[in-house]
């Protein structure tokens, strides 16, 4: 149970993290009303959990209800700001992270009957983030232009090169 709950409260953080791209570009266009509006769906969503948590419907119940908030959230907002700025979805981008992501989760799923010490569970984590590393390297997540970007950061831009589409070839 308590690793459900891990994955789903996992997932909800991701959805938060892609959140503050929006957050800035419809705070940039001067239109702060659409995280009003989508913040207000997300407290309605956070009042039900209240309820099922009242009414003893579960742990697992009320942090699915709560990633599904985030997600209601991320989507209005999403929308609400398209009207106003043309955007456009890195499906490629994001499909090559969620690759990595349920490569990753799947190795730990897959390994976590073996998890019996404080030793076990680093070692589990660091091959897991391997695993994510390796995934990453083969489908290139991050698109050209951002390899051209960390380039110029130093030792660590050349490292994060390696996970970005190489150049077009005329």
């Amino acid at each position: 149970m308590a690793v459900n709950v891990f994955i789903v409260a996992a997932v909800s953080h991701g959805l938060l993290s892609f959140r503050h791209s929006i957050v800035n570009i419809y705070n940039t266009i001067e239109r702060p009303e659409i995280g009003l509006y989508a913040k207000t769906v997300f407290l309605v969503t956070t009042a039900a959990n209240v309820l099922l948590l009242q009414s003893g419907q579960g742990i697992l119940t009320v942090a699915l209800v709560n990633a599904a908030g985030f997600l209601v959230m991320m989507l209005l907002e999403f929308f609400l700001t398209r009207r106003k700025v043309r955007l456009r979805i890195p499906f490629r981008d994001l499909s090559a992270t969620l690759a990595a992501t349920l490569g990753m989760g799947l190795f730990v799923y897959l390994f976590r009957d073996q998890v019996h010490s404080l030793s076990s569970l680093l070692f589990l984590v660091l091959v897991a983030a391997g695993v994510y590393a390796a995934v990453s390297l083969y489908l290139k997540p991050f698109p050209r232009q951002d390899g051209q970007l960390f380039a110029r950061i130093g030792r660590v831009g050349r490292f994060l090169q390696a996970f970005a589409r190489p150049e077009a070839k005329p």
